[in-house]
This record gives C-alpha cells, structure tokens and sequence, in this order.
C-alpha cells in the first residue's frame, strides 16, 4: 500500500508566509502554457492560497519527462470559468485533467485519491517523448499543443473542445531524431512559424503555417554545425518594434564546446513573387562561443538571455549589445542539463549531477554575478527551479530531485534567503522501472500557479491543490453598554461574523465549523447564541468549544452573549478561528487580522476606602509584658451607585473585614491584639466584593506603633525611726 505524506500541506502554511519575499520581475506568470510558464522561461509564478495538500496522483500513465502545463478554464468558458485545466504528457500520451473542486475545510483528515484523466491521447512515435508541450490560441479562439514527439516527429493536438480532443497533424521532421525542447511559436509577417530544435543533431527546425492546409505551410531549417541542439528556443526583439521576430537556441558540441546562436526570422524567410513563404538562409546572424555544452535553455529579462552550459557555468548575455553581463562558475565542472529560473534580482540554476553525484541549486545575484548561497542535496538537482509567491508577499524556491540508491526524491521548498530547506515532500512510491537512465525521481518538469502544483515524475503525476483563500471576519461589536456599566448587572452583546470564503458552495470539501469566542475581561463567556439557539460545541484538539456550522460563501451570523459588569473597565473581545480562551484555529486564512474586534467599556465603579487609625501612636509596656493596642479601622463607600454591596478585607494577620454598605455609608471594625515592646507595622485592606474598585490606591492603608518598654523595680529596704 502506498502512502502520500502530508508534511507538505502543514509546512506550506508557515513557509509561504514567513519566507522572505524577493523581488519579482514586471509580472509572474498568470499560467503555465509552455517550458518555463512562458516563452520567456522564467518559472516566477503566484498562487492563491496558504496550504499547498497533496490532491491526486496518477501512478497509470507512467514515467513524464515534459512540462506540465496549467491553463485558465477562461480559454473554453462555461463550467470551466474560474477552473484549471492541467495537462500532462505521461510516458507516449498526452493528458488532460480539469481541476473542478477548490479546496477548502481542514483537509488533514482527507486521504490522496488517485485519479483518471478527463482525456487522454496517444502521441506519435514507438518511445515516450521528452519533449515539452506548448499551448497556443488562435484569434478565432481554436485551442492546440504543439509537441515533439519521439522520432522524426511534431504533434499537433487539437483541444478546442475538451471533449473531443485529437490528433490534428503529425508533421514528419527530416534531419530530426527526438524533440526534446518545447516549441517556439512566433508570428512573422502575418504567418505562423514554429521554431523547434531536433535532439541528436545540429538542425533547427521552422514550421510554416503547419495549421494551415499541406499546400500553404511548409518546412524550413537551419544549420547550427557540428552537435546537436536541444534547448528551447527564446524569442528575441533585436529591433525594438515590439515583434519578436529574432531567436536563441543552444549548440552542445561536447563536454568543454558549446555555443550561443541567435537568428533572425527576416535573415532566414522570405516571400517569393507568389506570395509564398520560402527559404533564403540556413544560418545564424550571431554564433557566441562557450567552455561547455549549451545543452539546457534560457530565461530571459527583455533581450537579456541568461543560461548555464553542461558544466555548470552560468552565463547573462544581452543580445541587444552582444555583451556579456554575468558570468559564474563557482559550480563548474558539475554536470547539467537543466534550465535557471530568473527573478529581477537573482538567477536560480540547477547543478544537475551526474547519476550518484549530489547536485545543488546556486542563487547568483544578477548585478554582480557573485553566488549568494549554494543548496546541496543529497542526489541529483533534477528539475528547474521554480519561484512561487502566496498572495501574502512571502515567497519559496520550488526544486525536485532524482531518486538513487537508498535516498528518496523529493520536491523541496527552500527560502530564497540563505538557500535552507522549508518543507519537502517525499515522492513516497517507488516505480516498477525504478527510475531511467535518463531521469528518476522528479523526472520531468514542475508546474505552480493559481490553486495547483505539479510534479511529473518517474512513477506518475503528482498533483497539489492549494487550500483557497478563506477569510472570517468578526465586525459590529454592541456591548449592549449605554453610557457607563453598572456593576453587578446583566448585559447583552452581540457582534457579527462574515464569511468571505471565495469557495464553491458545491465543492467536495467545504468548510463545516468554525471556532467562536467572546472574552469578558479575559474570561469566556459561556452562553452564546444564534437565533436565539445556544451555538453547539464541538471538540478539537481535545478542547470542546461554541463553533458556527455549515458556513457559505458571504454568509453573515450575528452572534449573541450575556455577561455580568464588573466594577471599572471591562474589555471584551469577540472573534473567530484564533486560539483565544479556549478555542482553537480550525482553518488556515490569509490573514487573521480581521479575526478579532474588541472593545472597552467604562463601568460606573465602586469605590471603597479603608482608614486606619489607633487612639495612640506610642503605647508602653511594663518589664517587656505584652500590653493592648487598639485599632480603629474605618471603612467608608465614595460612590453612590444604588444599592446595598459586600465589602470584605482584613486587618493585620488575616482579622476578617466582612461588611455591608449602602452608598456613601461607613462603619467601623474595632481589632486589638496584645503586643511586646518593639516598633509594629499593621496593613488593613477592603474592597467591593466580586467587583473591581475604581481608585485602588485608598483601598489600603497602613499604621506604624511603637511600644517602648518600661522596669518597674520595687525597693527592697524597711526603715524605722522614732517619731519626734
């Protein structure tokens, strides 16, 4: 039996939070459509939501070694408005899964269930494919992945309707052996070009209008040399006319030779005298040398293309100035194959490792080159790097890793600061094949944004929901106070709770109950009430407290308490889902600042005072005999608050004060006690009984005596005389 750990969602709601935040570029992706999320790669993505939780995996479809990608509903409307659509490629097929539930409740007591795709189609070619699916919309609104598949081939699907998805063209590549890069579409004067790289040679290949009929589209291909190329092409506008018209692939030609090549579209096509699209060049405008292999691909800022060769060497080039701008190789000499994540401050680039190396991810600050913190993991760096950012500003670097020997694969969180581990989740299975020699563990892509998080792996599909943005709000406070409280009487308060839960009321997982509080003075108040109906208890992490039920999207509760006023202020505090008094958070939210409102009432207040007094201040004691001392204690009642109240206190030792006083009464406590030669300081205190005194200060009062002490010795001689 295989179990999928949930250490991942717990870790989640801390680290999305408390991470650092880092700069973003001008805007994260808003969806996953190709390689990278977008055809400038830079894997910088936001999500909605604190808890990412394991949802689904399908184990089925077997190893993936491709992107997944992550697309609006908004592209088919309908049913799909506001939901995702996730579509995988699992060893030879292309998969389709529509997210339809958000997640919402605690979800800890929830198991992973395995999962079916909505749609499912065979690609071309007898070997599953590496190559990475590319998502493209035409103005007419038709809906297709483009996608190398193994073999001499390029696969155009059709999914414009979900329900009917097919094979529209398989276009047969010459001089290609296995696309393993993501097609580039690019416009060019008014028609579509897409630019692939062939795998195990030095070709590039140009599709001409491949959506068109066979007799207006065509084929195209470019050159590189002696190698092969492998990399996603990066479009490029050299000329600042906001067309992107120019383009950069990679040239691996061994272990220490590789090469940068950009192209210009307008170098290479033209139109003949018929109007047709032809062939006029099958080179590149631009050839930069490189130390190593330029196997993987680029992210890039505007005409800024940043990259690292199969020896772990990073690169920045700016092709606008075909200058470089950021070199780093404190990492050279460790194998990759695998492409950087960029945000405007930091390039992130994976250091794969060779099979049974531990690879590393190296942050590099983007305006020195220098590495700001290298993370070493304990097999191969498998995956790029992904930024994700939570709608509350924090952020983590997303990175997925081989399985080898006796060490798992993981998807690890880092924090962007200093490169340390947050969270990880263990690819808990192990597949049938263990693994390929081309990639285990973590053996494709990952993919993050909106509500979900996917990892292709060597045993399947890994599919993360993120638990949406709930947020319960307490408002509208009446303490039932007019005025100043009087002490001792019963009032009744009330305050609202709004549920903004932004959750389908016909989700799988809803939100059931939700703790609610109300602290008198710090003490819970005990008889809350809804409608008139005492609110249930019910008991969590071994605390049974009042909780709101069956709560929906803009539900709004006026909740209502009775309390008895004490003397002086009384603060009350009304809320929801916070671990105040006894009840406990039951849901993760975006922010819990709105949980709580408090107020202050002024009570009228009683008010006692005590005076202490003796008829003398020196009392004298005969050969050090104990001698009586008398005391007058004075308690008098300043306010004038109607009705008779308790008074109670004590004099010296515990001598019992035990009064009852009408307003502005006073009665005196008469206490004596025998004492020795010495100097005596006697405390009295008194204070309304079950109440709070408004001024404290003469609520106690104090007296010092002295008793001296005094010999009395009688003369012991007897005279006697004659009386004259």
């Amino acid at each position: 039996m295989k179990k999928y750990s949930l250490l991942f969602m717990l870790i989640f709601v801390a680290a999305l939070t408390i991470l650092t935040s880092i700069p973003a570029l001008a805007a994260t992706s808003d969806e996953v459509r190709t390689f990278g999320s977008t055809d400038e790669r830079n894997r910088d993505n936001s999500v909605i939501g604190r808890v990412l939780y394991l949802r689904y995996v399908h184990e089925a479809g077997g190893a993936s070694f491709s992107q997944p990608l992550i697309l609006d509903g908004g592209h088919w409307g309908g049913d799909l408005n506001d939901k995702q659509v996730v579509i995988t490629v699992e060893k030879n097929r292309l998969n389709g899964y529509t997210m339809c539930d958000l997640l919402s409740g605690e979800l800890l007591d929830q198991n992973t269930k395995t999962v079916e795709p909505d749609w499912s189609i065979q690609l071309s070619g007898p070997a599953p494919t590496k190559s990475h699916p590319t998502f493209y919309e035409t103005p007419d609104g038709r809906k297709y992945i483009f996608i190398g598949a193994y073999g001499p081939y390029l696969d155009i699907v059709d999914i414009t309707d979900l329900k009917n998805v097919h094979l529209y063209r398989k276009v047969d590549l010459i001089n290609t052996t296995d696309v393993t890069s993501a097609p580039l579409i690019m416009d060019w004067n008014n028609h579509m070009v897409v630019v692939a790289t062939s795998g195990n040679t030095a070709k590039v290949v140009l599709l001409v209008d491949p959506l068109k009929n066979s007799e207006e589209s065509g084929t195209a291909y470019i050159d590189a040399g002696s190698g092969r190329t492998s990399s996603s092409p990066a479009p490029l506008d050299l000329d600042g006319d906001g067309k992107y018209e120019s383009f950069a692939v990679g040239l691996d030609q061994g272990t220490n030779r590789g090469e940068l090549q950009i192209c210009n579209l307008n170098s290479i096509l033209g139109i003949d005298r018929n109007g047709r699209v032809e062939q006029i060049s099958q080179d590149a405008e631009i050839a930069i040398p490189i130390s190593g292999g330029l196997v993987g691909s680029f992210s890039m800022d505007k005409n800024v293309l940043y990259f690292g060769d199969c020896r772990s060497q990073v690169y920045g080039y700016d092709a606008l100035s075909k200058k470089h701008v950021l070199y780093n190789g404190d990492l050279k000499g460790t194998f990759s194959n695998r492409s950087p994540a960029l945000t405007s401050s930091r390039v992130y680039f994976p250091a794969v490792g060779r099979l049974g190396e531990k690879g590393s991810l190296i942050a590099i600050d983007r305006s020195t080159g220098n590495t700001e913190w290298v993370k070493q993991f304990l097999t191969n760096a498998q995956t790029a790097p992904v930024v994700i950012r939570s709608s509350g500003g924090g952020a983590g670097i997303l990175e997925g890793t081989s399985r080898y020997g006796g060490e798992s694969a993981y998807v690890a969180m880092l924090n962007p600061a200093d490169g340390t581990t947050e969270c990880a989740q263990e690819i808990a299975f192990v597949s049938e094949i263990g693994g390929t020699q081309y990639a285990s563990g973590v053996s494709g892509e990952l993919a993050v944004n909106r509500d979900t998080m996917v990892a292709a792996t060597d045993g399947g599909i890994y599919i993360w929901r993120l638990l949406h943005t709930l947020d319960l709000v307490a408002e509208e406070l009446d303490t039932g106070v007019n005025g100043k409280a009087e002490p001792g009487k019963t009032y009744h308060g009330k305050f609202k709770i709004k549920f903004n839960g932004k959750i389908k009321t016909d989700t799988l997982f809803r939100i059931t109950a939700a703790g609610v509080g109300v602290l008198v003075n710090g003490v819970p108040v005990q008889n809350l009430t809804m409608n008139g109906q005492p609110l249930p208890l019910e008991e969590y992490k071994g605390v049974r407290f009042p909780v709101l039920t069956n709560l929906e999207d803009g539900m709004e509760c006026t909740i209502e308490f009775d309390y008895v006023a004490t003397g002086g202020q009384i603060k009350i505090d009304a809320f929801t889902n916070l671990n105040l008094g006894n009840v406990k958070v039951m849901w993760d939210e975006n922010t819990y600042d709105n949980n709580k409102i408090e107020k202050t009432v002024e009570g009228l207040g009683y008010d006692i005072k005590i005076k202490l007094q003796s008829d003398q201040s020196v009392y004298t004691s005969i050969d050090g005999d104990p001698t009586p001392v008398q005391l007058t204690a004075t308690v008098t009642r300043k306010d004038d608050i109607p009705g008779v109240i308790g008074v109670t206190g004590s004099i010296k030792d515990g001598f019992p004060i035990d009064l009852k006083l009408a307003p502005g009464e006073s009665k005196k406590v008469e206490y004596g006690y025998p004492a020795r030669p010495g100097k005596y300081t006697i405390n009295a205190e008194a204070w309304p009984s079950g109440a709070d005194d408004i001024y404290p200060p003469d609520n106690r009062d104090r007296i010092t005596i002295t008793v001296n002490n005094e010999d009395f010795n009688l003369d012991s001689t007897i005279r006697s005389g004659t009386r004259r």
